[in-house]
């Protein structure tokens, strides 16, 4: 009996590391082609977390968060539960940027939401992408972007 209670508890514990490890993993990570006007990409994704979650860009040759970063893209997103639409925004200005998220890369934020208030909590969402504006020179300058959408720190 003693034998099977340690069994179970190593389980527990190996799965609550393996759940932990990648909570701040990115639920999409995706390239996308700012220069071509009407790029089109859709996603699913789920927030399985509550708290706040960020939509930005990866980009492999980051600034440093104090500059900016010059931008002449607009984007459109638009989010969807069940065929419904329940989020759309345009984005072309980061609320921040950032470095050090993803092995020394780094990027800019887009848009912070937070889970439940403003998108739901596990359940299967249909996240689309639009280029509405292209930016011919932003790749030049800062490298592919990916586009991403991830949980970040609650503090």
């Amino acid at each position: 009996m003693h034998n099977y209670i340690l069994k179970a508890t190593l389980i527990l514990s190996l799965f609550t590391v393996i759940s932990c490890s990648n909570k701040y993993d990115p639920l999409v990570l995706e390239p996308i082609n700012l220069s071509t006007q009407g790029f089109h990409k859709e996603y699913t994704f789920k927030n399985n977390y509550q708290g706040n979650y960020v939509i930005g860009l990866y980009v492999d040759k980051p600034i440093f968060p104090r500059d900016k970063y010059e931008t002449n893209f607009k984007l459109e997103l638009t989010i969807y539960q069940d065929k419904k639409r329940i989020l759309t925004k345009k984005l072309f200005k980061p609320e921040f940027n950032f470095t050090g998220w993803e092995n020394g890369k780094g990027g800019m934020a887009l848009l912070v939401y937070k889970v439940p208030r403003d998108l739901p909590l596990n359940e299967p969402l249909l996240c689309s992408i639009t280029v509405v504006k292209s930016d011919k020179v932003f790749e030049k300058k800062y490298g592919k972007p990916k586009f991403f959408v991830r949980k970040m720190s609650d503090k």
